[in-house]
């Protein structure tokens, strides 16, 4: 009886164990970095989670070219599907995309530019960016991070995007290009409102939020790869899914769509 009770008690804590001891690697688009990085704090094993940010597109071919990363957050639901596929083929344990939220894109000014009171008082996109004191405008590349998408859809609808491209200053990922606008770099950038959402950005500058209906959806989506550290993962995944995670991706600007995959 002794024997079978430290046999139990053994279990147990080699179950515990593996819960506590294993580590989550994220890779998270940047448009998250820090409505995220205020989820972990909030998450009570915070010190076994290591993010790293980056844009969408370098993600995805950091994971396919075999990166250990257990979670990928994309800010574009392509990125995660295209990662569910080809992992799925190779035979890997992978969750499909999970839709969790939806970004926003603005443009952003800082409020010591000397187009900050124009900007206040237009509400005509077309005329803000085609003004000839906007000489530089930060966007992200396209080709990596879906803001960059969404922007130049945004700058098409407008009927301007080939009239501006020779002002573009193109951001690696959206903090990137964000970094042009904080630094006086550029005149103006066309951000995520998840960056700007950061108090100390947001109290630097101006923030005009541009309607959906000049882009598509910009839909954040994470998948799972499972390894030996599922446990832990899934305890992550609850918490990331809880009502006070989700307020706080809403204090970012994000929208929490009804809709499931």
């Amino acid at each position: 009886m002794f024997r079978k009770s430290v046999n139990f008690l053994t279990l147990f804590f080699l179950f515990v164990n593996s819960i506590f001891t294993n580590i989550i690697r994220i890779y998270a688009a940047s448009d998250l970095r820090y409505a995220l990085d205020e989820i972990k704090t909030t998450y009570q094993n915070n010190d076994k989670i290591y993010i790293t940010y980056g844009s969408s597109g370098k993600g995805f071919q950091q994971i396919i070219n075999g990166a250990p990363y257990d979670m990928f957050f994309s800010a574009n639901l392509i990125y995660a599907n295209k990662i569910y596929e080809i992992l799925h083929m190779q035979k890997v344990n992978v969750s499909k995309p999970k839709i969790f939220a939806e970004g926003r894109i603005v443009l952003f000014l800082l409020k010591n530019h000397p187009y900050a009171n124009e900007f206040l008082k237009k509400n005509d996109f077309k005329s803000i960016l085609i003004s000839k004191k906007i000489n530089k405008i930060a966007i992200a590349n396209e080709k990596f991070a879906p803001y960059g998408i969404a922007a130049k859809e945004f700058l098409n609808q407008l009927n301007i995007y080939n009239y501006l491209k020779n002002k573009f200053i193109i951001g690696e990922s959206i903090s990137h290009t964000a970094t042009y606008v904080l630094t006086g770099s550029v005149d103006l950038g066309i951000l995520a409102l998840s960056i700007v959402k950061n108090k100390q950005i947001e109290e630097k500058g101006y923030i005009k939020l541009i309607p959906k209906k000049y882009h598509n959806p910009i839909r954040q989506a994470y998948v799972v790869i499972f390894k030996n550290n599922s446990l832990l993962l899934n305890d992550f995944i609850k918490h990331f899914h809880s009502l006070k995670s989700q307020q706080i991706l809403k204090n970012y600007g994000f929208e929490i769509p009804k809709y499931q995959l």
